[in-house]
């Protein structure tokens, strides 16, 4: 199930969704035909929203499982190979599953990650260029 779709340039696109048990970022030329090497799949991930980072990498927002809910998750690739470029983060913010939505970056290269806490209410969280959590 796609949920974001990321231009690169005239030819190329980013596709981001799920599938069943696993998020997978897809990337296209302008024909909609794969690039050798991808999809990438992520195991037990949901992807939500992605950006295009002034470092030139994806990040990609969602949760990942731990077997019986979601925490926030953030992950960033590489365009070239969808190789991870740094650790991917999850975030521990309660038992009850919650995803993040939303992701947007910083002046000084780190993001802000929106999403929902455990309660149902808005969560935004604040990190670092690496995705680690700023307190």
């Amino acid at each position: 199930m796609p949920s974001d779709l990321i231009r690169v340039d005239n030819n190329t696109y980013l596709l981001i969704g799920s599938d069943s048990g696993s998020g997978k970022v897809y990337k296209l030329d302008a024909s909609g035909n794969d690039y050798p090497g991808w999809p990438v799949s992520i195991p037990n991930a949901v992807l939500n929203k992605g950006l295009i980072t002034s470092k030139g990498l994806l990040a990609v927002a969602g949760g990942i499982s731990n077997g019986s809910a979601y925490r926030p998750y953030l992950t960033q690739l590489r365009l070239t190979n969808g190789a991870a470029a740094v650790p991917a983060q999850h975030y521990p913010v309660g038992a009850a599953s919650r995803r993040l939505y939303y992701v947007a970056q910083t002046r000084d290269d780190g993001f802000i990650l929106g999403g929902e806490d455990e309660t149902g209410q808005m969560l935004l969280i604040r990190t670092n260029h690496l995705g680690e959590l700023i307190e």
